[in-house]
């Protein structure tokens, strides 16, 4: 058993193996003077972008070292489940996958109010029509069948290991180690992404750096309310075996992680970014609270 000397010892050479390997990597983000914010995707990188371009000359998105002499390092995080659904619903609500007709339904919530299984039930034969193919075009998405391609629920938006746009190559440091890569570096702070637009928050910063000291932060690109809620009823009643019956469906909703055989490396990965989003919010020194 090693003693708190060689645990100490052992904890310095990992860190200063993790700052080599980090050197030669990049951070996309927002910067001012002295305090950049991250830019990635669904991490109110559309907000940022927006204030950056009302401010041109002191504010700017560029590729900076990841080792930097920036006084502030801000990343951006939130509930790793909640940062996967959200990427994966806008991958999903792309023309190319969910038709048009469909994207209106979901976006003035046709079924909000109505189960899935009642809908089917309907009186109104347009109802029935329309859900029928909700119901076609899930399964067609999300079964698990040998042959149905479901990297796309992993892709893009939908990755949600990823916490900087900088990262996103497979052979990154930062796609490996996710938040870890930043959690050792002094200079980097962590906020959570619905504090962005905080007034509390918005006022520290400008006193960190001028450039920063009028932003306005307004939240862009949000999806109407009605979405998530119709979605997590079809899951629900999936999961209740009301629906799809016969077929066999994947989602973060239904299985992939509470089955450790299905995607064993999505679900070490997802727990391994949760774990550290949890050690931040209760006990990282640079965890910002407004």
């Amino acid at each position: 058993m090693k003693t708190k000397s060689q645990l100490y010892w052992l904890s310095i050479q990992r860190n200063i193996m993790i700052r080599d390997l980090l050197k030669i990597e990049k951070l996309h983000a927002f910067c001012g003077k002295n305090v950049s914010i991250g830019s990635c995707a669904k991490m109110g990188s559309s907000t940022l972008g927006t204030e950056c371009a009302k401010d041109s000359n002191s504010l700017s998105l560029k590729k900076v070292s990841l080792i930097n002499n920036n006084t502030h390092n801000i990343v951006l995080i939130r509930d790793v489940f909640d940062k996967w659904l959200t990427g994966m619903y806008q991958e999903m609500l792309e023309p190319a996958i969910l038709s048009f007709d469909l994207q209106h339904l979901l976006e003035t919530g046709y079924w909000e109010n109505q189960s899935i299984i009642e809908s089917l039930d309907s009186d109104d034969s347009q109802r029935v029509k329309h859900t029928k193919k909700f119901i076609k075009t899930m399964t067609k998405l999300y079964e698990w069948n040998g042959v149905t391609n479901l990297n796309w629920i992993l892709e893009h938006h939908a990755k949600f290991w990823m916490w900087n746009d900088e990262g996103l190559a497979n052979d990154s440091i930062q796609s490996q180690m996710g938040l870890l890569s930043y959690t050792e570096l002094e200079n980097y702070y962590f906020l959570e992404l619905k504090d962005l637009s905080n007034p509390k928050f918005i006022k520290w910063l400008g006193e960190q750096d001028s450039s920063w000291e009028n932003a306005k932060f307004e939240i862009k690109n949000q999806r109407p309310s009605h979405i998530k809620p119709q979605f997590k009823k079809f899951w629900d009643e999936y999961n209740e075996q009301k629906i799809c019956k016969g077929s066999f469906l994947v989602s973060p909703y239904a299985n992939i992680l509470e089955d450790k055989y299905m995607m064993p490396l999505v679900e070490e990965k997802f727990n391994f970014n949760r774990d550290i989003v949890e050690h931040i919010r209760k006990s990282h020194p640079r965890y910002l609270k407004f």
